[in-house]
């Protein structure tokens, strides 16, 4: 198995990798990332920068909404990253994409408000493999919730549907990298 285990944990890795400065292989663990445990041989260190280089180069060549979707599931959770930024860009995204509307009227407002926690719903549930409540929904957007399930639960499980959608076409387009590096570790 490859230093990098499946293509999310290559993902995470590459990302951390990135925002550690490709030198404080130690700190991996404050990142949820495995400690590469080399000898310190400089080729071996090179070679691992590279093949991370090449991970996050796959990351940016894809399409805005999914770069910036597996930057913000698999990135460090720090500040440096800049996820509350990127998480309003996803909800953009999503909320003009996916419901045709942008924000300003108080339905558009609210449509906003779901797919900005929906972001952040979807990365907890890669994480923990768990879903936020509705209540956390209902607080955000101030509805009484007596309708929920008919004007916006349809609307939450469309947002994570488009968010399921992206991330699964970014790992799929990363894997095909993260192959060729498995490859070539077995040359």
């Amino acid at each position: 198995m490859s230093k990098f285990g499946n293509t999310r944990e290559a993902i995470q890795t590459a990302l951390a990798h990135a925002y550690l400065g490709n030198t404080n292989t130690a700190n991996f663990m404050d990142y949820g990332c495995p400690i590469d445990k080399s000898s310190g041989n400089a080729s071996y260190i090179m070679a691992t920068a590279v093949q991370m280089a090449k991970i996050r180069a796959a990351i940016s060549a894809q399409k805005e909404k999914i770069a910036n979707s597996l930057i913000y599931n698999y990135g460090p959770d720090v500040q440096a990253f800049n996820k509350q930024a990127k998480q309003s860009i996803l909800a953009s995204t999503v909320t003009s994409e996916v419901f045709g509307t942008k924000k300003g009227t108080k339905m558009g407002n609210r449509l906003y408000a779901i797919a900005w926690l929906a972001v952040e719903d979807f990365r907890i549930g890669l994480i923990l493999n768990k879903e936020m409540p509705v209540s956390s929904y209902l607080e955000l957007i101030g509805y009484s919730g007596s309708q929920w399930a008919r004007d916006y639960e349809p609307r939450r499980r469309e947002a994570l549907m488009a968010l399921k959608c992206y991330d699964s076409d970014g790992v799929a387009n990363v894997s095909v990298v993260v192959k060729e590096i498995r490859e070539s570790e077995k040359l």
